[in-house]
């Protein structure tokens, strides 16, 4: 108990460091989407790209990627196909295809070119 009274101060001053450490890190999670944190949507992209690995969704899974999220989905697409199955690489290239309207295959590199050089709304920059 004396050394609670005696170092409150200390314990006091850790917590707050410990706390704005935690807040600086969401915020810049946030602001530089470093995707430490996910956001409600890419927890909704990521689990509509898990569901085109399941022959029973992944019609479903492509509609809504390609049709209604479109290249808001993009980077987790090329992610995909960087770190998913074969089945959802392949799924994730289709989708990619048909939001660019046009198909480099299952070169990353030139995917992630085509990002840089469109923005949000898939107009040139």
């Amino acid at each position: 108990m004396d050394f609670l009274k005696r170092h409150t101060g200390e314990f006091s001053l850790g917590l707050l460091v410990l706390y704005l450490a935690v807040l600086g890190t969401l915020a810049a999670d946030r602001v530089f989407h470093l995707g430490i944190v996910p956001t409600p949507l890419e927890k909704r992209l990521r689990a509509l790209i898990a569901d085109l690995d399941d022959p029973a969704k992944r019609d479903g899974a492509k509609t809504e990627l390609v049709d209604h999220w479109n290249d808001v989905a993009a980077p987790e697409l090329i992610r995909a196909m960087e770190k998913g199955s074969p089945a959802v690489r392949e799924q994730a290239r289709s989708c990619l295809a048909a939001i660019a309207k046009t198909d480099y295959g299952d070169d990353i590199r030139a995917w992630k070119v085509w990002w840089k050089e469109y923005d949000a709304g898939g107009k040139p920059k």
